[in-house]
């Protein structure tokens, strides 16, 4: 029921921007999570029927409701539709010390890492770089600091 619900919500919403060129507001009506499915689903929507704009939209709003909750879900779909900001910005938020093993315990990175294994190999590479730029290179003449620059 919850499904037909969303799809029946997407539908409207797809047709409002189509009438109107603003996305509904979502997050009055519906919980963060909920809204947040909602416009992933949207932006699925705008991918298979081609309106850029819609498409644009739905990711700078995903892009302002990164959790640890749907940062997997998100970057999946970043990757599965070429959204490259929305990709970045899962990214950075997975590389934070202090979300990463949140992320990790989600159903969602299990999915990531089943179905996405080219991702998971980014998110280790932009993990290191956080790493890195977080610490710093190693003051000279400072033996117990050793940082390791990765290069591309």
């Amino acid at each position: 029921m919850w499904r037909v619900l969303v799809l029946v919500g997407n539908l409207q919403a797809l047709l409002h921007f189509i009438y109107y060129d603003v996305i509904p507001d979502v997050e009055e009506e519906l919980a963060g999570l909920e809204a947040t499915i909602m416009t992933q689903h949207l932006l699925v929507a705008a991918d298979r029927y081609g309106i850029e704009r819609l498409k644009s939209l739905c990711e700078t709003r995903l892009c302002g409701n990164i959790d640890i909750d749907t940062v997997a879900s998100s970057l999946a779909l970043a990757e599965q539709h070429g959204c490259i900001q929305l990709k970045s910005a899962c990214l950075e938020f997975i590389g934070l010390p202090e979300n990463l093993e949140g992320v990790i315990q989600t159903d969602g990175f299990k999915n990531l890492k089943k179905n996405y294994p080219d991702v998971i190999d980014e998110l280790l590479k932009s993990v290191a770089r956080v790493t890195y730029v977080s610490y710093g290179p190693g003051i000279e003449g400072d033996a117990n600091r050793k940082c390791v620059k990765l290069t591309k």
